[in-house]
């Protein structure tokens, strides 16, 4: 099981008890039903990326981004990960809305089909199939799928 993000918060900057319990018990399912990984959605980084990162390792789900940085530059999260099947291994790239430095402080999104093909380079060879998890607005992503591929 996947997850493309946004699931944890119902709208952006919620962060009341009642939202944050929500968000760890949605977390904690995810979890227990074996989600592989998540891509981070501008509504999951209501809690902070230090506390989303905490709570999705407790729970054992991978959040990806592959283009969110923090104020030093360095990315905030891994960009992707290798699920393995019995048929084949599966490349999972997260990625996260460019936009979203207004709302979550100390956060920047980096522009997406770079970061994406970035990784999908780094993992070329390792794997068998690729997925991307795009927690972004319906058509970045179709303006995204649209860009021409890159030789290599």
């Amino acid at each position: 099981m996947l997850d493309s993000g946004n699931a944890l918060f119902q709208v952006p900057g919620q962060k009341d008890d009642a939202s944050l319990r929500r968000a760890e018990l949605i977390l904690s399912t995810m979890g227990q039903l074996g989600t592989i990984a998540m891509a981070v959605g501008q509504r999951d980084l209501n809690w902070g990326h230090r506390a989303l990162k905490a709570n999705a390792e407790k729970a054992k789900v991978k959040v990806l981004s592959a283009n969110l940085l923090g104020d030093d530059g360095k990315p905030l999260f891994p960009a992707s990960t290798i699920a393995h099947t019995e048929i084949a291994s599966i490349g999972v790239i997260g990625v996260s809305p460019v936009g979203v430095s207004p709302t979550v402080p100390g956060v920047r999104g980096e522009p997406v089909v770079p970061a994406v093909l970035a990784e999908a380079k780094r993992l070329k060879g390792k794997v068998d199939a690729l997925v991307v998890l795009a927690a972004i607005p319906y058509a970045d992503a179709l303006a995204s799928s649209r860009r021409p591929r890159s030789a290599g």
